[in-house]
């Protein structure tokens, strides 16, 4: 969960174009897709090449602000967690 978290945190910042972002697992197996259209957030899985989650909206509502309008994919880097 904390590295879904990292990738959401990486993915939040502000406007409109399609985007998107793939993490995967270790060895490939667990697929989670970041994508930004129109300024919403979405993530969708997959686990062995099968759609196990269709995409699905992802966001977050504080007092500091609303995150689920008007994103933008800024960076991504390669990378990996350590174990």
């Amino acid at each position: 969960m904390k590295w879904l978290l990292s990738i959401v945190a990486i993915a939040i910042a502000c406007c409109s174009t399609a985007q998107e972002l793939t993490v995967l697992s270790p060895y490939a197996k667990l697929v989670v897709m970041l994508s930004v259209a129109n300024g919403k957030l979405a993530y969708r899985v997959s686990y062995h090449h099968q759609n196990f989650m269709e995409a699905a909206p992802l966001g977050l509502v504080t007092t500091l602000g609303d995150f689920t309008a008007g994103l933008q994919l800024r960076q991504s880097k390669p990378g990996r967690f350590p174990k």
